[in-house]
C-alpha cells in the first residue's frame, strides 16, 4: 500500500472547497494579510524558525512521529499543497517524500480526513 495517493480532480476540489469554507482560507503572499486562515480551538502550533537547511531531516522525522502519534496505522490524512497536486498520506507507511513539512513559500497542510464525514 502506498503512503502517498494522489487526490482525484473531484476530491481535490471538494477537499479544498471545504478547507476554504471551514478555515476561512484567504491565501496571500503579503505578511500583512497573515494569518491566512483561522484555526478551531483548541489547536497546537510549533515554532520551526530555528531549523536550518541541514536540520530538515530532523524536522521531517519529528513531524512524521507527531502524525503517527495522532493517527491509526491504517489511517490516511489529506496532505494538501496549495495550487499543486495533493494527496492522501499515511505517515505509518514510510517517510515523507512528496510534500515537505518545511515551508518553502507554499501552503502545505496536513488535515485529518475524519473531520470530513463524507470521506
Amino acid at each position: 500500500m502506498d503512503n502517498w495517493v494522489s487526490l482525484s480532480s473531484e476530491l481535490y476540489r471538494l477537499v479544498w472547497d471545504k478547507f476554504y469554507e471551514h478555515f476561512n482560507f484567504k491565501p496571500s503572499i503579503h505578511s500583512s494579510d497573515w494569518p491566512s486562515f483561522s484555526l478551531p480551538s483548541p489547536y497546537i502550533t510549533y515554532k520551526i524558525t530555528s531549523y536550518m537547511d541541514d536540520d530538515i531531516d530532523d524536522l521531517e522525522r519529528k513531524c512524521v512521529a507527531c502524525l503517527k502519534a495522532v493517527t491509526e496505522p491504517d489511517e490516511y490524512l489529506y496532505a494538501l499543497d496549495w495550487q499543486h497536486e495533493s494527496f492522501q498520506y499515511n505517515p505509518h507507511l514510510g517517510p515523507p517524500s512528496t510534500i515537505s513539512f518545511y515551508p518553502d513559500g507554499d501552503y502545505y497542510l496536513f488535515i485529518n480526513k475524519q473531520a470530513d464525514s463524507k470521506h
